[in-house]
């Protein structure tokens, strides 16, 4: 809030898209979800599927969850209620499809959303894709209204808090310890996919689900390749 007004952004609301469960292909098997890191670092929410928005004109927030079926339970689970969310995560919870009247409560006369390019790998940082605004809702928007905060939220990411470098040097650690174990067991006549196996159980012991790159352990001259390690390379 404080950098928007810094830079003379309008008062409204940011309204920010969590990750969405994607399908492998054309099966209905599913990829394994990570939240979109722009909506995880505002809110924190592990979900897919989410919504949330933030009032400029006094920082209230409400997190918009998916209604789900009741068959969803077979499947997945229980489903969860928007009680059970609010006490999660202390946030203010509707349904998305409730997203209209939550913006016609916050009266919103400009519309934030996240719209950018990383700057790294020239990637594009998808719009948020607002749900069908409810007939009549159009008055709260001003015309072209949609300012982009993509770099402001980019600087802000940048800057961690006691908390997030805590995460950041526990997961540092546990990386760090799965590397000398690769070492002090490689030996030879071993494969390359026994080595990244041995990586990935290190680091699921300790509690980490997901590597944040494929591990890297070639033989040879494979050893030459930076990046060596996509999914054509295990031998």
């Amino acid at each position: 809030m404080a950098e928007l007004e810094e830079r003379g952004i309008q008062p409204g609301v940011v309204v920010l898209q969590g990750g969405k469960e994607l399908p492998k292909y054309d099966t209905d098997g599913e990829l394994v979800f990570r939240q979109e890191s722009y909506f995880q670092w505002a809110f924190g929410v592990a979900e897919p599927g989410c919504f949330g928005v933030i009032s400029l004109a006094n920082g209230d927030a409400t997190l918009l969850v998916p209604r789900l079926p009741a068959d969803y339970a077979c499947w997945h689970g229980e489903v969860r209620t928007p009680e059970w969310f609010s006490a999660r995560y202390g946030l203010a919870v509707q349904f998305v499809d409730q997203m209209a009247t939550v913006l016609k409560d916050f009266a919103p006369g400009w519309l934030h959303v996240l719209d950018g390019t990383n700057s790294d790998s020239g990637a594009a940082v998808a719009p948020t894709q607002l749900p069908p605004l409810a007939p009549g809702l159009e008055f709260l928007f001003d015309d072209g209204a949609f300012e982009l905060p993509h770099a402001v939220m980019t600087r802000l990411r940048a800057v961690k808090t006691e908390e997030e470098l805590a995460v950041m040097r526990y997961a540092a650690a546990v990386t760090s310890r799965a590397h000398v174990t690769l070492m002090q067991r490689c030996k030879a006549g071993m494969f390359e996919y026994t080595l990244e196996a041995e990586f990935m159980h290190r680091i699921a012991l300790a509690g980490c689900r997901h590597a944040a790159y494929t591990p890297i352990a070639a033989s040879g001259r494979n050893a030459a390749t930076l990046h060596y390690g996509h999914a054509g390379c295990a031998q």
